[in-house]
């Protein structure tokens, strides 16, 4: 049988498992796709062969998508992003010494608190981050929290780009004393000593929009049914990516050498939720630390596209620009994507603090499978009446829910915007540096 041949673009990184394992494990072969999987060490040069028409799709970070479509560093040229590969599964790590001074213990620490001892040692030396590209979620997510804590990006602490598999030679070398990267670097850091996990960025944005399959807009529409096939066998993969039984035949599909390089056992404790934080201490479990596979994870969510245009502008000092926005949302292609998606995004709004939402992603019908909020079919009438039905109740609930810790926390914005599955809005508001109210 003659295959549709797909040259997919990669980092070495654990989120890039969903086409490895469709390739490896045949699902792509299943749906008539033929799978190629081309290595690089660094998103630009991802960026540059896919451009360039040296590969047919890549693995992505999603704000660099957008950042092509909308011409940032480069000439403009239009995209696609028809399936999301994964969300979250980055973290923010330490070097040794800055744990220390931060006093961070053996586990994951809370986001306000260890900021506070951050900007307390920030205030005395001048502290710089890597993160792997100046447009990534990395990036925005780590200036998101930083700003939330009363640290002035670019002011009290200087943020620069590292590649992903040298974020933990750049700590030993003392080159920077924190990355925000994905896994495995993270745990390596940890167990060669150098690191220590601050946080998660789940707990900035709990089902953050991480990397995505991007295609250039025009070999998407060309190749639609081919497209179709291939996003059927990432769904595949991701299925068997979160089988208990299967984790540790994915882990060493993704340890080898063509693949991410790295050590067996990091990669299976980032499959698997588990994180070393300290060097020599035992895994924590921290739930849903990567989410590769339902409540909507693989959806191209404009909302999601929103919120990180609107990071963008925020801190490249950019106007806003409606036409910017239609083109940073119109990224997000899910016409190319299977039939049963949600037909629309739900939205609600609640007057909490984003990271502290921790209702938004698990409460009351969330954690549904295909059941009845989405509706058998999708688009079918009693469906959408029980989700106005279902709406209606949620708005009126949060109308009561009360501020956590019995008020606004200092240099948070309220009125805070989120969707039902814990995705960012449209319009989304924006944390307050001090002096900014």
């Amino acid at each position: 049988m003659s295959l549709d041949r797909f040259r997919i673009g990669f980092v070495p990184l654990v989120d890039a498992a969903l086409p490895i394992l469709a390739h490896e494990l045949g699902f792509a072969e299943e749906q008539g796709v033929g799978v190629e999987m081309v290595r690089d060490v660094t998103w630009a040069a991802v960026r540059d062969r896919l451009l360039y028409g040296h590969t047919d799709a890549a693995h992505m970070v999603a704000p660099l998508a957008i950042a092509t479509a909308l011409g940032r560093d480069r000439p403009a040229v239009p995209m696609a992003v028809p399936f999301v590969l994964g969300l979250n599964g980055n973290a923010i790590t330490f070097s040794t010494a800055l744990g220390e001074a931060c006093g961070l213990g053996e586990g994951l620490g809370d986001p306000i608190a260890v900021g506070a001892a951050l900007r307390a040692v920030a205030a005395r030396q001048r502290l710089r981050f890597g993160v792997v590209h100046r447009h990534s979620s990395h990036n925005y997510m780590l200036r998101y929290w930083l700003a939330g804590v009363g640290i002035r990006p670019d002011t009290d602490v200087d943020i620069v780009v590292t590649s992903p598999p040298f974020a933990a030679d750049a700590l030993a070398a003392g080159e920077v004393d924190g990355i925000c990267v994905g896994e495995p670097w993270n745990s390596i850091a940890v167990d060669r000593g150098v690191g220590r996990i601050a946080l998660a960025t789940a707990q900035i944005w709990r089902r953050g929009v991480e990397k995505v399959l991007a295609m250039r807009a025009d070999q998407a529409e060309e190749r639609r049914d081919a497209v179709l096939r291939l996003i059927r066998a990432l769904h595949a993969a991701a299925a068997h990516f979160i089988d208990p039984e299967t984790v540790e035949q994915s882990a060493e599909i993704l340890s080898r050498p063509h693949y991410l390089d790295a050590p067996m056992g990091a990669i299976l404790r980032a499959i698997t939720d588990r994180i070393r934080v300290v060097p020599g201490g035992e895994p924590v479990h921290y739930p849903d630390f990567m989410f590769q596979y339902r409540e909507a994870a693989n959806f191209p969510w404009r909302s999601q596209a929103g919120w990180l245009h609107a990071q963008m502008v925020r801190w490249e000092g950019l106007p806003f620009s409606n036409a910017d926005a239609a083109t940073a949302q119109g990224c997000s292609a899910p016409t190319c994507t299977a039939p049963r998606w949600p037909d629309r995004e739900r939205r609600c709004r609640a007057r909490v603090p984003s990271w502290k939402a921790r209702w938004s992603s698990r409460s009351g019908r969330d954690r549904r499978k295909g059941g009845w909020c989405w509706g058998a079919t999708g688009s079918s009438t009693g469906g959408r009446s029980i989700r106005m039905i279902f709406r209606g109740i949620w708005r009126h609930f949060l109308r009561f829910l009360p501020q956590r810790g019995g008020g606004r926390p200092s240099g948070l914005t309220e009125g805070v915007t989120l969707s039902i599955a814990g995705h960012p809005p449209t319009r989304c508001a924006r944390h307050l540096l001090p002096g900014e109210e």
